[in-house]
């Protein structure tokens, strides 16, 4: 670790879902001015289940927010200026639409960009990105659809049934969140073993790509797992 571990500990000790700490507080715990190097070392901040999202030297500000993380991963959402970068390399039309849409979501509503923006999946052994999720917005009576997909190399291995699983249990305990949907194209058994393995249940419903899944916050299901 770094000369950067106090203020980590201090974080991870607050619980924050997201903190604003100005470099005047940041120097009363560590007894130091911040500097450059704070740059190099804020990526240890993700052990401790939280990631430095914005560095306003104007205001003197840092924003820190809270990732979800699982055995093997780190969850978290990308800034917009990452998501700028993502949709700039992106190939696809129909993602680089899709993710341009999420990145208007992120700014129109900065407060809840957590269910507009892009979350990449990071493994916590070498820090490799080997995926990404998404929310899709939130809907008006607490719903939240999640979406995901993971790189063709790291298939195979349990990773994405765990970030499901994580990504969901964290946006059942957010406030206003009521359940959390999604929806599997009707040949895709794969995906649709994932959410059955992360606690979802079938509603019977047929979207326009294939079967509809529901997560409940209180099911009997998803209690005793």
């Amino acid at each position: 670790m770094s000369k950067y571990e106090p203020l980590w500990d201090y974080i991870k000790a607050h619980n924050y879902s997201q903190i604003y700490i100005s470099f005047d507080d940041i120097k009363v715990i560590l007894g130091f001015d911040i500097d450059h190097s704070f740059l190099t070392y804020k990526n240890e901040l993700l052990l401790y289940g939280y990631r430095v999202e914005k560095i306003s030297m104007k205001n003197k500000m840092i924003r820190i927010i809270k990732a979800v993380t699982s055995e093997r991963l780190v969850m978290f959402p990308l800034t917009d200026s990452e998501m700028q970068q993502v949709i700039k390399r992106e190939s696809d039309d129909t993602l680089k639409q899709a993710y341009s849409e999420m990145l208007i979501g992120c700014r129109k509503n900065p407060e809840n960009r957590a269910w507009s923006a892009l979350w990449a999946m990071q493994l916590k052994s070498s820090n490799q990105i080997v995926g990404n999720l998404s929310f899709k917005g939130l809907n008006e009576d607490g719903m939240v659809e999640i979406g995901y997909g993971i790189y063709p190399e790291y298939k195979g291995k349990g990773l994405m049934t765990e970030a499901v699983t994580a990504m969901v249990k964290w946006a059942c305990n957010e406030p206003g969140i009521s359940r959390v949907e999604a929806e599997s194209e009707a040949d895709n058994k794969a995906s649709q073993q994932v959410l059955l393995k992360s606690g979802f249940l079938f509603n019977g419903k047929m979207g326009i790509e294939g079967p509809r899944y529901v997560y409940l916050k209180n099911s009997s299901k998803q209690k005793n797992n």
